[in-house]
């Protein structure tokens, strides 16, 4: 699972959990529009997902992924609910 821990200062924790493995990422966020943007300084990456819906009590994210795998133009979509504990 997938789980985000923001904080008001632009600072979040993005915690992975797969099987027995699990990585936490510090990392730094920002609302622009419908756009949540988190920057990792530890993985020099940013990522951009479209913000579905947001609530005080829960969140829905959506990813695109586009790219090019053999010549063939490929397009993933993944939309993520988050809901806080």
């Amino acid at each position: 699972y997938i789980g985000f821990n923001f904080k008001d200062d632009g600072t979040c924790q993005l915690m992975e959990v797969e099987g027995n493995d699990s990585e936490v990422i510090s990392c730094e966020w920002v609302l622009m529009g419908n756009k949540l943007i988190l920057s990792s300084k530890e993985e020099s990456e940013s990522i951009s997902y479209e913000v579905v819906a947001i609530t005080s009590s829960s969140m829905t994210l959506k990813m695109v992924e586009e790219y090019t795998s053999d010549g063939v133009k490929e397009k993933y979509v993944s939309t993520i609910y988050f809901s806080k504990i």
